[in-house]
């Protein structure tokens, strides 16, 4: 027998030296059954009319489910990529923003401050200058009430100012009379106190 056995791609075969014809017979069988054809396209590639082998078919299918699940999973690696992506971009879009907005409060905030200083300032000027004249009409009506030390009898004495009160009815312009006579002027009432 020949030693030299031409293979096609695809297939093996089990070949045994030696022996009788009947023995070569049943090995050329046990050969033809053994024979694997491996299948990628069936007819497109050549191989018409030939099936390929129970187990091969299963390692083909499991090869195939293997190679989409391997696309699945690189396809899901690129779309996790692209989403964290996504948010780094967004984060760092939220955190220029947040800056930007921060730099624009601490510019109001100190815009605000100097405001506020300087109503300060102009109230404690506008302060001190009330209370100077507080102050100087305070003097004033001291010595004003100095020159009036004392009211003439059936006067009253009512902060500076001397009061004389007329128990007679007459009319406005009597009253009135009568009150420049004394060297007064008709009184007015600015107050509940100087109702006394």
């Amino acid at each position: 027998m020949s030693a030299d056995i031409s293979e096609q791609p695809g297939t093996s075969r089990r070949v045994r030296r030696g022996g009788g014809a009947r023995e070569q017979r049943q090995e050329a069988n046990r050969v033809e059954e053994e024979t694997v054809v491996r299948v990628d396209g069936g007819a497109d590639r050549g191989s018409q009319g030939v099936t390929a082998h129970p187990a091969v078919r299963r390692e083909l299918i499991v090869q195939r489910q293997l190679n989409i699940q391997i696309n699945i999973v690189g396809l899901c690696a690129v779309i996790l990529t692209l989403l964290f992506a996504m948010f780094t971009l967004r984060t760092v879009d939220i955190v220029v923003h947040y800056k930007s907005a921060n730099k624009n409060v601490t510019l109001e905030k100190e815009e605000l401050q100097a405001r506020y200083d300087n109503l300060k300032l102009n109230f404690q000027m506008m302060n001190d200058t009330l209370t100077q004249e507080i102050k100087q009409l305070a003097e004033r009506a001291e010595k004003a009430c100095d020159k009036v030390k004392s009211c003439p009898d059936g006067w009253r004495t009512f902060g500076c100012s001397c009061y004389y009160r007329s128990t007679d009815r007459t009319t406005w312009a009597k009253s009135r009379e009568l009150c420049v006579k004394l060297g007064g002027y008709l009184w007015v009432i600015n107050s509940p106190a100087e109702e006394i």
